[in-house]
């Protein structure tokens, strides 16, 4: 995850450079490459977000699920 980052950092800057279409070969791969590693972390976020709702959930089952027995 994090060389992701640094890698995604990195072609941020080369991305961001005025004369990176003087080359648009290079510039066409590192465009793709970002725009892979985006849909990635994309990917990865959206799952951990999914997996910290589901924890909150079963938390939440849990927490019922005492106060029934309770009772």
């Amino acid at each position: 995850w994090n060389r992701m980052l640094v890698r995604l950092d990195q072609l941020s800057e080369h991305l961001n450079k005025p004369n990176l279409w003087d080359d648009p070969v290079n510039a066409g791969k590192l465009s793709r490459e970002h725009g892979f590693l985006m849909g990635k972390m994309k990917e990865v976020t959206s799952f951990q977000q999914e997996l910290l709702e589901n924890i909150d959930m079963l938390k939440l089952a849990r927490e019922e699920n005492d106060y029934m027995l309770e009772e």
